[in-house]
């Protein structure tokens, strides 16, 4: 009788503890978020969508309206990155952030004659096109 009993105790305990025993990516969800991914997507998609955008159409060949464009970008993924209950969304957008802000850097310093910098702006541009990927894949799964 006991070991009929065991699996449907090890089931109970399963459904007690909200193991559904699930792969994806709503079972690695942090006990501490207040989003699901999905709602945490969708509470800055338009953002992260105009600041894909804008960056898009970025003109290196004007560096200070370069940088300029650069820091709104950065600002409104800061002010979108505050509303995020969502952890594994949180971790993305800082990314952009500190990508965004380094691209801006080298960009001010361009527009203020050191054309030197110019040569390090494929790493920190790289780095915010993976994380508008990450993004966009990351909330794909929901």
């Amino acid at each position: 009788m006991s070991h009929r009993l065991a699996p449907l105790m090890l089931t109970a305990l399963l459904a007690l503890t909200g193991c559904t025993g699930g792969v994806g990516p709503s079972a690695t969800a942090d006990p501490g978020d207040t989003q699901s991914l999905g709602d945490a997507c969708a509470t800055v998609a338009d953002t992260v969508t105009d600041a894909i955008t804008d960056f898009g159409v970025v003109d290196p060949a004007d560096p200070a309206a370069a940088a300029e464009s650069v820091a709104r970008i950065a600002e409104r993924l800061e002010a979108a990155t505050e509303s995020i209950g969502n952890s594994r969304l949180a971790a993305v957008l800082p990314r952009m952030q500190d990508a965004l802000a380094e691209f801006g850097e080298i960009m001010t310093d361009v527009a203020a004659g050191d054309l030197g910098r110019v040569a390090a702006l494929p790493g920190p541009s790289a780095r915010v096109r993976e994380s508008f990927a990450t993004f966009r894949t990351l909330c794909a799964q929901e």
